[in-house]
């Protein structure tokens, strides 16, 4: 097998693998009723959050996946990465720009410096 077609069957299944995920997550909003997400006209722009997110994370990953030797030292410095850049950096940006006025310039400054990473913006 060739090394085009090795990736883009993995990343046609590794896409799959998350619509799925997707479409699991859409039927939970529907069924806990998060009206935020799901009502007047937001449905569209979260399958399209949910599918460019899905697309970006994928595309990051796979690039960034060249700069290690050992899969088991990539997975494990991603799993902390998309941690530290999905879920504590926006809370503590989002903290920074509603702290006071001395802290709010250096949350909008670091909140436009990790616009690059998908899982930042997700979060």
């Amino acid at each position: 097998m060739g090394l085009w077609p090795f990736w883009i069957g993995n990343f046609i299944f590794d896409f799959a693998c998350f619509i799925l995920f997707t479409i699991f997550t859409l039927c939970m909003c529907k069924a806990l009723n998060l009206s935020h997400l799901i009502g007047n006209g937001a449905l569209g722009a979260t399958i399209a959050v949910f599918v460019l997110y899905g697309v970006c994370q994928q595309i990051f990953t796979y690039v960034c996946s060249f700069m290690f030797r050992d899969y088991n030292n990539a997975q494990s410095i991603f799993y902390f990465f998309n941690f530290m850049f999905g879920s504590m950096l926006p809370v503590v940006i989002l903290v920074f720009r509603y702290i006071g006025e001395s802290l709010t310039d250096v949350g909008l400054g670091l909140a436009w410096a990790f616009r690059f990473v998908p899982s930042f913006c997700f979060g």
